[in-house]
């Protein structure tokens, strides 16, 4: 969707991923830099019993999109300063909904989250400022 949508496409302030299927190389940095999106958490689970099938597992045929592959087994290797990262040996698919994990590293990031869009469209402006004088 974000990809795709262009102007119209909708703005998040953050984006929480856990078990996610988006491609290692997924360019989180375009979206910020532009300010469609503000932050993003990804939620590694390195014993995700499930990513592991995307798309080099042996379930092909789920994975036929250049989007697919094992950014919540293995993370994003594409950095940015507001792509933030934590790993864990300890959770897999079904239990990354622990309520520690959320109580103690999701809600945080969402509250500090906050304006981070608005901050990305005054620095915008700033530079489209300068650039002009």
């Amino acid at each position: 969707y974000l990809s795709n949508a262009g102007d119209i496409s909708e703005k998040f302030e953050c984006v929480i991923l856990c078990g996610s299927i988006l491609t290692t190389n997924f360019d989180w940095g375009d979206f910020i830099d532009r300010g469609i999106v503000g932050r993003v958490l990804n939620t590694i689970s390195e014993e995700d019993e499930w990513v592991r099938y995307i798309p080099d597992g042996g379930i092909r045929f789920l994975a036929k999109d250049d989007l697919f592959g094992a950014a919540g087994k293995s993370g994003f290797v594409k950095e940015h300063p507001q792509l933030c990262q934590i790993r864990s040996a300890l959770l897999t698919h079904n239990n990354v909904f622990r309520e520690d994990v959320v109580t103690a590293q999701w809600l945080p990031y969402l509250e500090a989250s906050k304006g981070a869009l608005e901050q990305k469209a005054f620095q915008l402006l700033l530079e489209r400022l300068k650039s002009e004088t």
